[in-house]
């Protein structure tokens, strides 16, 4: 079961209550509508997600305070094209006075034209007020790459053993921000094996196994090593293994005295910190290793990146600094795939390749197109030699049927032997 990272639930049944009361900032009419819309969206898709839900319902308010909170359907065809104008002059910005970027713009576009189809469409028609409205193309950006020095600084620069081992658990696997928080003690391990070194001496290298479930992932499970991109990292994951197991052990006394928990958190603190307390007691007993959520994490690494680099950034960065960094590693495309939790052959990859100077040097690129080279070329060679021996068969099977033929004659004719033609007639009869 994946745990709810984001709080979606709670967001949703919020949604809900807003809908019912006057707690929204909707007007009443466009609130109707809002709720008819979410309404008809779940009919028009049984399995759409409460996230998405969540997504239509916050959007839809925003547009509306775009428009002053007029009533949707009296918006007129100037009107969007205006807005449409706007967004694309960037004279509507989001609360923190920045620009909307091209992904943000596109939902809009998007959600509003789904919304209006809803609204005053005829059938699968949109009405011709927002259907001139064209969407938003994605801005090409080169994915920022963090160096190995970067890394170490981000993991020193966090508050406590918790962030640190967060952190790494991310820089060594790749894995999406939600997958991390759903990592449960029985997803890391330690394991072993026995390979020789240059010398040709057999030597144990030990190595931390994380697994990444299908269930808890946005596309695929998934198994990592710890000695492909973090080696040196191991000993954090361990210490943070060692503090957690700590804590249940510690926790399972706790939880079952209530009084006794509010004392040892703190005895003065009041009731949202009990509660936070509490939950992050409950999480560690049900066996997930990071009590966090993904707004909690954003602050851990966006914190940790302006102590360590001067600036914050999302902890989605981490993930393509991985994607890049096996990438330069010459394994396979599809070994990269199956680690990034890739569809197989995916356009995610190429984008890493493409732009080699923002993520690889110029040398271990052309040593992996090198690679790429020579394994092509290997192939090919095999397949010629596969097609060769193809050839010289089919010409041996050939002149065995005209030896056949002539012995079949000759048996006829009379001029072998009775008894070998009647050996061969036997044999070639059958």
């Amino acid at each position: 079961m994946e745990r709810d990272v984001h709080g979606i639930a709670a967001k949703l049944k919020k949604v809900q209550i807003n809908l019912q009361s006057d707690k929204s900032s909707l007007t009443e009419p466009n609130k109707t509508y809002v709720r008819d819309f979410l309404k008809w969206a779940r009919r028009q898709n049984n399995i759409i997600s409460a996230y998405r839900l969540v997504k239509l319902y916050n959007t839809l308010v925003k547009l509306s305070g775009f428009f002053n909170n007029k009533d949707f359907k009296k918006i007129t065809k100037e009107e969007l094209t205006q807005f449409w104008d706007d967004l694309l002059d960037d004279s509507i910005i989001s609360r923190n006075k920045t620009a909307f970027s091209n992904e943000t713009k596109r939902d809009f576009i998007a959600i509003l034209k789904r919304f209006y189809l809803f609204l005053e469409g005829e059938g699968l028609a949109l009405p011709k007020k927002i259907a001139h409205l064209k969407g938003f193309r994605s801005r090409e950006k080169s994915p920022k790459i963090f160096k190995q020095e970067d890394i170490e600084s981000i993991i020193n620069s966090a508050q406590n053993n918790m962030s640190k081992a967060l952190i790494t658990v991310l820089a060594i696997t790749g894995a999406r921000p939600s997958e991390a928080l759903n990592l449960k003690r029985e997803d890391i391990w330690e394991d072993k094996e026995t390979v020789e070194d240059k010398e040709g001496n057999q030597i144990e290298n030990s190595f931390i196994r994380i697994r990444i479930r299908t269930e808890t992932s946005k596309t695929k499970g998934r198994v990592w090593r710890s000695d492909i991109l973090g080696k040196q990292y191991e000993s954090i994951v361990k210490t943070y293994l060692t503090e957690w197991d700590s804590k249940s052990k510690k926790y399972e006394k706790e939880i079952s005295n209530k009084r006794e928990l509010v004392k040892i958190t703190n005895e003065k603190q009041d009731e949202k910190s009990y509660q936070w307390s509490l939950n992050q007691r409950k999480t560690i007993l049900m066996g997930y290793l990071f009590p966090v959520g993904s707004k909690r994490l954003s602050n851990i690494f966006r914190d940790a990146t302006k102590e360590a680099l001067g600036y914050s950034v999302s902890p989605y960065q981490l993930r393509r600094t991985a994607a890049s960094q096996l990438i330069s590693l010459n394994i396979t495309g599809d070994t990269v795939d199956y680690l990034m939790g890739w569809t197989l052959g995916s356009r995610a990859r190429s984008r890493y390749l493409a732009i080699n100077e923002k993520v690889v040097d110029n040398a271990t690129q052309t040593k992996r197109f090198e690679y790429e080279v020579t394994r092509t070329k290997k192939i090919n060679d095999l397949q010629n030699q596969l097609g060769q021996q193809k050839i010289v068969v089919g010409n041996l099977n050939d002149k065995l049927n005209k030896i056949c033929y002539v012995l079949y004659e000759l048996a006829k004719s009379g001029e072998l032997s009775k008894e070998s033609a009647k050996k061969f007639s036997n044999v070639f009869d059958q």
